[in-house]
């Protein structure tokens, strides 16, 4: 009777659980410390003096850029000056009598516009040949030309200014559509060049 009691006992004993003993199952997360937030620095006042000049030349290239339409008569502000030699109205001018309409100036000749564009040619092939000196161009004119007839001539289209004796070609002029362009170009690289830069100074 006893050795029943005793298996009972043990078996009961058996059937109790066992606690559990591995460590990994309830182990505990660690709670890793947050990574400080870096807040952006305050942009620095150099870049902001930089962006304030770069606004205000683009504004003064604007300003330059803008071709007057009318001519000087009235005080305007905006205006183109009157040619020599001329009579102008608001929006033409006209050129005193013995003198030659020619763009925007009055060229002092009694020649015809066709006999004048022709001279200019001449002048021009000896110009490029390396005669620069007037006087020099008047002695290797055939035809036998007045001064002013010559002078005229070399002024003809604009093309050539006359400076202590000699011609000079005149530079060409850029347009101002172009110069806006580059500016354009230039002042959108120069941000995206300062956006990196605070980028990779700031957030990396």
């Amino acid at each position: 009777m006893s050795q029943d009691v005793e298996s009972s006992q043990q078996k009961r004993i058996s059937r109790t659980p066992t606690p559990n003993t591995n460590p990994n199952r309830e182990k505990t997360p660690s709670v890793s410390p947050k990574t400080p937030v870096r807040k952006p620095k305050p942009i620095s006042s150099f870049y902001i003096v930089l962006f304030s000049v770069l606004s205000f030349i683009a504004l003064i290239i604007a300003i330059l850029s803008v071709q007057p339409e009318n001519y000087c008569i009235e005080g305007e502000m905006i205006c183109k000056d009157c040619p020599e030699n001329a009579n102008c109205s608001k929006n033409s001018f006209e050129c005193f009598e013995g003198f030659l309409k020619n763009n925007e100036q009055c060229l002092k000749t009694n020649l015809t516009e066709e006999s004048i564009q022709n001279l200019h040619f001449q002048i021009g092939k000896l110009i490029k040949e390396g005669t620069k000196k007037v006087d020099q161009i008047a002695q290797k004119i055939n035809d036998t030309q007045e001064e002013g007839d010559l002078i005229a001539a070399i002024l003809y289209d604009d093309e050539y200014l006359i400076e202590n004796n000699f011609v000079i070609k005149k530079p060409p002029q850029l347009d101002p559509k172009f110069m806006w362009t580059l500016f354009f170009l230039f002042f959108a690289f120069l941000l995206a060049s300062l956006e990196q830069f605070f980028y990779k100074k700031y957030f990396c």
